[in-house]
């Protein structure tokens, strides 16, 4: 029997079991969890006995706070219920973390005590003796967390009369996707917007015991209808721009006969799409280019990414110049780039320049019409011209700009529209003849 073998008997502690401690060397930090965002990371580190949040931003800059540990809580089981929750960062660079929930409606949106989801949904059962039921009907369905719950709601307006509507509020609703025929994509908003939305509908709703909400069928916005009248599609797309949620409509010059759910919800349709405005700074344009952007992402579901700030988008600002005095106008602008996200969650970023060069030649076009090559250049640009100095010249313009008008006019009524075409044609053929002419003078 060895030496070593021998001291073990006389050892006490020789019997009892070995057990390891982890021990944690109070000069080194451990990197616990990572969240990427899609331009910043968010890491939870631990320094001995503490733990912090390092923010690691584009430009390499490194934002660390301490995180406060619960009195009644140890380390380990901080460390746990952190890495169990969701970093955000504001647009000061704080971090925090919350609870997180997927969204019942889809599954690449989640929310928080601090964002909620909002969903329009075509959830009618169709009656066959009641015309009202045809087409479909259209509820918002709000979630939200609260108390560290998954809260749904569901709110919507429903016939009360011949021509009369109602309110209806399901603050607890049990979400049933079978009862769902067709919906829209799932938007995330600021909470403090979709309180705003929720107190608008209470407060509707709270009037209408005194005061009736006018609704039909055909919905706002049908021709012939007078413009108080809603059905349930039109009265959840009024509802839903309070969370600053605007559905593209269609710029068509003629109203639609009715307006249906079925016709008008569903995560491929325009109508369940939010518009795209991008604003020339500086002056008084501003295009609608929904359509365009769309026809680029195939018609996939997509909706638009939020702002820095968490805020919604609303519209893209940028610079320009334009000038339509010369033989060659100059377009020259500034980039615009539309950020969306598509059904997977993923952020798409779109160049839209040249869409929006187009829009500007489009309209420049369109005026042109009914106005002549100063006038166009006065609407581009949104300032004055100096008054034309020989009284003839003016005369002569503005004699030529009112024929060209009265041409226009009188070719729709007695023609059509297509005669439009060919009328703003010559139109424009003419305002080029007679501006060469006037500027080799």
């Amino acid at each position: 029997m060895s030496i070593c073998n021998l001291l073990s008997y006389l050892n006490p502690f020789a019997y009892f079991p070995k057990t390891t401690t982890q021990v944690v060397d109070s000069h080194r930090e451990i990197d616990l969890k990572t969240w990427d965002f899609e331009d910043k990371k968010v890491h939870l580190i631990r320094h001995g006995n503490k733990l912090k949040s390092k923010l690691i931003c584009p430009n390499r800059n490194i934002y660390i706070a301490p995180i406060g540990l619960p009195s009644n809580s140890s380390i380990d089981k901080a460390i746990a219920r952190i890495k169990s929750l969701q970093a955000f960062v504001d647009a000061n660079n704080n971090v925090t973390f919350d609870h997180i929930y997927k969204s019942k409606l889809d599954s690449s949106s989640y929310i928080d005590t601090d964002h909620w989801a909002v969903t329009l949904v075509d959830n009618g059962k169709v009656k066959k003796h009641d015309p009202f039921t045809w087409g479909g009907h259209a509820s918002i369905i709000i979630e939200k967390v609260e108390n560290n719950k998954h809260i749904i709601s569901k709110v919507g307006l429903a016939k009360d009369g011949l021509d009369i509507g109602k309110i209806n509020f399901t603050e607890d609703y049990h979400y049933d996707s079978k009862a769902i025929f067709s919906k829209s994509v799932t938007w995330i908003r600021p909470k403090h917007l979709v309180e705003k939305m929720i107190s608008n509908i209470e407060q509707e709703k709270h009037k209408s015991k005194t005061q009736r909400i006018p609704m039909a069928l055909r919905g706002n916005g049908a021709i012939g209808l007078d413009d108080k009248y809603h059905n349930c599609f039109t009265w959840a797309r009024k509802t839903l721009e309070i969370a600053k949620i605007h559905l593209w409509k269609s710029p068509s010059i003629v109203s639609p006969i009715i307006i249906t759910p079925k016709s008008y919800i569903g995560p491929n349709l325009l109508t369940s799409k939010e518009i795209i405005w991008v604003t020339i700074k500086g002056s008084k344009l501003k295009f609608d280019i929904t359509e365009e952007i769309d026809k680029i992402v195939k018609g996939n579901p997509w909706k638009l990414a939020p702002k820095a700030n968490g805020e919604p988008f609303e519209e893209e600002v940028i610079s320009g110049k334009i000038d339509f005095r010369k033989k060659d106008p100059i377009i020259e602008l500034g980039t615009p780039i539309i950020k969306l996200i598509d059904e997977k969650g993923k952020i798409l970023r779109i160049n839209a320049k040249e869409i929006v060069k187009k829009a500007i030649l489009d309209e420049a076009f369109k005026a042109s019409v009914a106005s002549t090559a100063k006038k166009v250049d006065k609407f581009i640009m949104g300032y004055k011209y100096d008054a034309i100095d020989q009284d003839g010249e003016k005369t002569t313009e503005n004699m030529l700009a009112l024929g060209i008008m009265t041409i226009g006019v009188a070719s729709v009524l007695l023609g059509g529209p297509q005669n439009l075409i060919i009328i703003s044609g010559i139109a424009s053929s003419a305002l080029g003849i007679y501006t060469k002419f006037r500027s080799n003078k």
